[in-house]
């Protein structure tokens, strides 16, 4: 086995260890353990997790079943959607765009773009929201039923608008 070892400073001055077999890498403190394969980005010196798996694995349990909820509900909902890691989060297209995800400290992310809040405004009150970003707190239940909601709205969006491009392209 090929094994390098080194220890880091994070950004919140955490020290960590990092531990290298085969293409794994395990970030530990003595609170946290992450496992994921990553690429390095030599010229912004940032972690690039490669697939949602390694994603979901860069966090604790619990965090990581909200995740893998939030996932699965996603993909039950349109099973064709292309999920892939951009801008650093899951993120899943649909004849476009279709939805995001992140874990921060106390909340998850979920972007499911401007229009996609609008149409769920009422639904979205009582959450802390941006322009088209809304905060689901950790240590309550997911609305799996809302983001299904979502989801569906944005896929129907997004069909909407590539029909729209067919026909203005055949005029």
């Amino acid at each position: 086995l090929f094994f390098i070892g080194f220890r880091c400073r994070l950004k919140n001055n955490l020290n960590c260890k990092i531990l290298n077999r085969k293409n794994r890498f395990f970030f530990s403190n003595q609170k946290f353990t992450f496992i994921f394969n990553f690429s390095i980005d030599v010229t912004m010196n940032n972690i690039k997790v490669n697939t949602v798996d390694d994603y979901i694995l860069g966090f604790p349990d619990t965090v990581g079943s909200l995740l893998k909820n939030i996932r699965a509900t996603i993909v039950k909902t349109c099973p064709e959607a292309e999920e892939s890691i951009s801008y650093g989060m899951p993120a899943y297209k649909y004849h476009g765009p279709l939805v995001y995800f992140a874990a921060f400290k106390n909340h998850i992310g979920f972007y499911a773009l401007p229009s996609g809040h609008k149409a769920f405004d009422s639904e979205l009150s009582k959450y802390k929201q941006g322009k088209g970003s809304v905060q689901f707190p950790i240590d309550k239940p997911m609305p799996l039923k809302l983001i299904r909601e979502m989801v569906k709205f944005r896929m129907q969006e997004n069909e909407e608008k590539t029909m729209l491009k067919k026909v203005n392209k055949k005029s």
